[in-house]
This record gives structure tokens, C-alpha cells and sequence, in this order.
């Protein structure tokens, strides 16, 4: 799947990674200084958005990470993130080498707002109902060809896991409970495992039900991350995509945008508690 995201979003991706792999070799910003005979103040610069290390930093630099096999594709985005146009398209098959750009971006984010409209986040989904997602849109594809991307998707769930986990607000469509992707036990396996993530402190499943009407919701998915303390002046990052391919957005308008969108969808949404009775008597006519 194509994605197409410009230079600042990068610079922040790469500002969070060379940071949290830094601290995963726990490798202070001094000794990766006098590693690459730099000054740390560099190294700070990189891990604040300050500043770019050089191409020729990448490969020393991953090593001294223990992630070589990295270098490339670091190396690569930095390129892009000096000289790239406003929109960069970044293309891989199959499972895409840089949707690894989202799942960065996702483990580092403070808290999590999506609106599905048409199936259950990945975050949240189900091994049976990822695989007869991905089967369904992709039905060409081997089980060979599926199964590398149905684990990317469980493996975005250690986000989930982290001594600081996300706040995630997901907000869900009615219809989405209906849905039966996979058929009605693939469905009824999803929302044993819906409202099992919704019993964890951290996570708010609201549904908004048929009976608003129209709202801004109908317009499609997306999903909004927040940074928190990471990025005190950064205005957050807006996900969408079609069939085509995802598009990055970090434009503090469109940003406003569709965070009033998604306040407007949670006034709209049945409350927590509602919303959890309603996903149990969604379940309970599907089978044990």
C-alpha cells in the first residue's frame, strides 16, 4: 500500500525512533557523541527535531544501536526529510516497509482517537477478524502473502503493553457491530475480545448509534495521535486512508479539523457504559 506523508512528518518520526532506540541499546547521548566523534549537543538536536544527522551518521549510528539491518531505510528517510518534496509517496509491497512510519509514530503517542466507520481499528482487532479483513480486501492473496500482515497488526498491541500506555478513545459505528467480517463467529470472537480491551483503565469504546443521523463521521475513518510532553508544540498527526494507499497530515488546521470532528462524534456517542451494554446485546445474538 502506498503512503504519502511530507518531510516534517518524518523529521518527527525520526526524532522519536533515534531516540527510543538510543535508549533500547541503553547508549547515553554522551557516549553516542564520543562514538561518532560529535558533540552531544548534536545528539540532543536530533532527538528534539532540532536537526538531521548526516547519511554517513546512519550506518555507525545503528550499529552503535545494534539495529543495522535499519540503515538503510533510516538512511533513506532522511534523505527524503532534507530534499523531499512537500508530499512524499512511500511505496512497498505487501506489507509495507513504511507503514513501519505509522507504527512509530503509534507507539510513541500519548493517547489515540479513532473513528470507525467501517471495521475495528487494528489496534483492537482480532487475530480471526484481522485474517478475513485482509482476505476480504486483498482477495488475491495467498495465505502465505496474508499472514506477514495480520502479525504486523497483532504486533502494534505492545503499545498497548508499555509502563505508559496510550489513552485510546475509540469511537465506533454502530454498524460496525453488525458487520459480520469473517462471518457471525469471527464477529462474535471480535467483541468478546472488543470488551475485553474496553475493560482495561486506558481504553474508552463509545458506539454512536443509527439514530444520530448525519454527522461528520460519514465523511470516512481516521485516526488522530496525540504526543503529549514528547511534543509539547506539536500539533499531532491525522492517519487516513482508502484502498489506494494512507495519507499523513500534520497541518494544525486540518488537525483542528478533525479533532473537532471527533469531539463532535463523542457528544454524539452513547456513553461508556451504554455503549458496552450495547456491544454485550449485539453478542449475545451471535453464537457461544
Amino acid at each position: 500500500m502506498p503512503l504519502t506523508t511530507s518531510p516534517s512528518v518524518i523529521k518527527r518520526y525520526l526524532m522519536i525512533e533515534l531516540r527510543r532506540l538510543r535508549e533500547a541499546a541503553g547508549v547515553g547521548q554522551a557516549q553516542v557523541a564520543a562514538e561518532l566523534d560529535t558533540s552531544q549537543a548534536r545528539i540532543s538536536a536530533w532527538e528534539s527535531g532540532g536537526s538531521l544527522p548526516r547519511v554517513t551518521e546512519i550506518a555507525p549510528l545503528m550499529e552503535l544501536y545494534h539495529r543495522p539491518e535499519l540503515a538503510d531505510e533510516f538512511r533513506e528517510l532522511v534523505r527524503q526529510a532534507r530534499t523531499g518534496p512537500k508530499v512524499v509517496e512511500l511505496v512497498g509491497p505487501g506489507v509495507p516497509r513504511d507503514f513501519s512510519l505509522y507504527l512509530g509514530f503509534e507507539s510513541a503517542a500519548s493517547k489515540i482517537t479513532t473513528w470507525d466507520a467501517l471495521t475495528i481499528i487494528g489496534l483492537l482487532q482480532s487475530r480471526p477478524y484481522a485474517t478475513a479483513l485482509v482476505r476480504g480486501h486483498q482477495e488475491r492473496w495467498s495465505e502465505t502473502d496474508i499472514r506477514p500482515v495480520v502479525d504486523l497488526r497483532m504486533s502494534r498491541k505492545s503499545a498497548l503493553d508499555r509502563d505508559d500506555p496510550p489513552e485510546v478513545l475509540s469511537l465506533i459505528d454502530e454498524s460496525v457491530l453488525h458487520r459480520q467480517i469473517g462471518g457471525p463467529d469471527v464477529l462474535a470472537d471480535q467483541l468478546d475480545h472488543l470488551l475485553a480491551a474496553a475493560a482495561r483503565p486506558n481504553i474508552t469504546i463509545r458506539v454512536v448509534p443509527f439514530n444520530v443521523g448525519a454527522h461528520p463521521g460519514l465523511h470516512g475513518p481516521f485516526i488522530l495521535l496525540e504526543f503529549g510532553a514528547q511534543l509539547p508544540r506539536y500539533p499531532g498527526l491525522l492517519y487516513t486512508e482508502d484502498r489506494i494507499g494512507g495519507r499523513y497530515q500534520d497541518d494544525p488546521e486540518i488537525i483542528a479539523e478533525y479533532s473537532n470532528a471527533a469531539e463532535y462524534l463523542t457528544r454524539l456517542a452513547l456513553p461508556r457504559e451504554g455503549s458496552i451494554t450495547m456491544i454485550e446485546g449485539v453478542r449475545r445474538e451471535l453464537p457461544t
